[in-house]
């Protein structure tokens, strides 16, 4: 059985959260994760060569820009906002019309933040499937920073997601 369809109701005690671990769509941060091995990580997710982006220092800025064919997307961090989920929302920016990056809200694991990677149209099919896996993946565009917000932040942006299924990504 595919991991999303154990997925039947809102109890997170019943999320298969041990499916989700190995999932080869998972993205595992941690709060102390560097650039280049979220982007790594990302793109062995997708399944992307690892030709199709790159990270080049900006030597004003002194922050990482995501470089994915003719664009640029900065990558800055500080006391507003983690280098981690800075390097998650250029990641979304850059592949934006071929994948989203969801957050596995609901779920605590931990320090370790766990996101799932899957094309625009697996997510749609998913969630028009079956609705309660909007609850627990919520966009990482629609989220604070999560590294530095609450697990009760989270999950209440992930309600509100969760809450409104008929707006499109």
């Amino acid at each position: 059985m595919h991991p999303y369809d154990k997925i039947v109701t809102r109890d997170c005690n019943a999320f298969p959260v041990e499916d989700f671990l190995d999932y080869p769509r998972a993205i595992a941060v941690d709060w102390r994760e560097e650039e280049p091995r979220i982007l790594r990580s990302f793109l062995a997710a997708t399944g992307l060569s690892s030709d199709e982006a790159r990270l080049e220092m900006d030597d004003k800025s002194g922050y990482y820009d995501l470089v994915r064919r003719v664009s640029r997307y900065a990558v800055p961090w500080g006391e507003g906002q983690s280098a981690q989920h800075s390097m998650l929302l250029a990641l979304q920016k850059a592949f934006d019309n071929s994948h989203s990056l969801r957050y596995l809200n609901h779920s605590a694991l931990g320090d370790t933040g766990r996101f799932i990677v899957e094309t625009r149209e697996t997510w749609s099919e998913l969630e028009r499937n079956n609705p309660e896996v909007r609850w627990f993946f919520t966009p990482v565009e629609r989220l604070p920073d999560t590294f530095h917000s609450s697990p009760e932040e989270l999950s209440e942006v992930g309600e509100r997601y969760a809450a409104r299924p008929n707006l499109a990504d």
